[in-house]
Parts: structure tokens; sequence; C-alpha cells
């Protein structure tokens, strides 16, 4: 065979072919380079957006908070009632704010049983308030923060871990408690009596209606058969002359 011919009949790759092999490997670190930089984009928007929700959420339940607030100061300060020209203060509620009574009690309870910061830990007002009913519930002296932070074991021997469970699963262990409460079943660990509790209301709507409105005043449970202490919190010196007048009389 001449050599022309053999020459024609290799096959030689062309420049144009060698460049073109090389091609999809530099597009294929393009993609990729393209790929970690939409995934960082849209890694980075949703921890935008994750942040907002949880500034927002702590929005909801501060909200709440505030309502429960000017709810009690509204319910416990003298004579606002009647200058607004009703005659009971759930009609007053009904008319201006649209609450029945039923939330209205839900609102200001969350307020006088935990503070902003527990509220805020727990999440939602429905949580919230489910935990002031569990707290109202138990025969000891727990108060709603206390048993959000520690738990509670239902009459049934079923333990609550409250930060972890749900809503539901706290009403429910409100439930047991009540039914136990209701079956006749005794009591388990420290708790006050209902006078010495009534005493700590009384002292504290006094000082609200004197115009101390985070004063706060809680019966709490010592001994078995031994009198409760009060525990007071928010006091300033004029609340503490104004305490004086409140005091029960022996």
């Amino acid at each position: 065979m001449p050599k022309s011919a053999a020459k024609r009949g290799k096959r030689t790759k062309p420049k144009s072919a060698v460049a073109t092999s090389a091609l999809p490997k530099a597009l294929a670190v393009r993609a990729r380079g393209a790929t970690r930089a939409r995934l960082e984009k849209l890694k980075k928007s949703a921890r935008v957006d994750l942040a907002l929700i949880k500034r927002r959420k702590e929005d909801i339940v501060e909200s709440f908070y505030d309502i429960g607030e000017a709810l009690r100061r509204l319910r416990d300060t003298k004579g606002v009632v009647e200058v607004l020209g009703y005659t009971t203060f759930d009609a007053m509620c009904r008319a201006e704010t649209g609450f029945a009574p039923t939330q209205v009690d839900e609102l200001i309870g969350i307020v006088e049983h935990m503070t902003r910061e527990e509220a805020i830990a727990m999440g939602q007002k429905t949580r919230a308030a489910a935990f002031v009913e569990l707290a109202k519930a138990t025969p000891a002296d727990d108060t709603a923060g206390e048993l959000f932070r520690k738990g509670v074991t239902s009459p049934r021997g079923k333990r609550l871990l409250p930060k972890a469970g749900s809503t539901r699963a706290i009403e429910d262990a409100t439930k047991d408690f009540r039914a136990a409460r209701h079956a006749g079943g005794k009591p388990r660990g420290r708790t006050t009596s209902p006078d010495e509790r009534a005493v700590a209301e009384h002292i504290e709507r006094g000082l609200h209606r004197a115009g101390f409105a985070e004063a706060v005043v809680r019966a709490l449970a010592t001994r078995p058969g031994q009198p409760c202490h009060y525990r007071l919190e928010k006091l300033s010196r004029d609340a503490l002359v104004a305490l004086g007048r409140l005091l029960p009389k022996h």
C-alpha cells in the first residue's frame, strides 16, 4: 500500500476534537461550583427565615403577655369598669376587646402564674395556659414555671417531661390530677390550705388595686401540718407601706 494511502487510512484526532473533550470537565467543575453557591445561598436564606420565625414566635407570646397584663390592670383598677359605662368587667371585655370571660381568665392567669421569660420559653399561649391549669390541679404548691422546668408525675405514674411534651400531654396530666382529687385520692407532697392561698390572693389583689401592678404574692408550703410561708416579689418601698394595710388582723 502506498504511504499516501496509509496516511489517508489512519484517522487522527482533530485539534478541535481534543479541545472539545476537555470542555465537559471544565463545565462540570463550574457546575459543581454553581451548585455549591446556590446551596449556600439557599441555606443562608433559610436561616434568615428561621431566625425571623423565632423572633416573631417570641413576639406572639409577648403580645399575649402584654394583653394579659393590660387586662389585669383593667380588672384590678378601681372605677375603670364604671367610668367606661359598664356594670361588670366581663361585659366591658366582651364589648371592648371581643374576649369571652374564659379567654380573659386564661390571659390573666398566664400573667399571674409565670414570668414573661417563662411564657416565652413555653413558646405558645395555649401551652402556657395549659401549664397554668396543671399547676392549679397538682396537690403540691407548684408554679407553672416550676412544672415547666422540672416536670411532674401524674397520679397514674406517668412521667410528664413538659419541655418535650405536647400541649395535649399537659392537658391529659391535668385531667388525671383532677380526676384523682374528685375521686377522693389523698394529695401527695406538701401543699397549702385554701385559707392560706386566699390570703395571698387577697394581698396581691389589694396591691394591684393600690397601683402596684407587678407585685406578686404566693403562699408556699412548708412541712405537713405547719403554717405556710408567703413569698413577696417586685414590691417597692411604697408597696410595703400599702402591704401593712392589707395584712389580716388577728
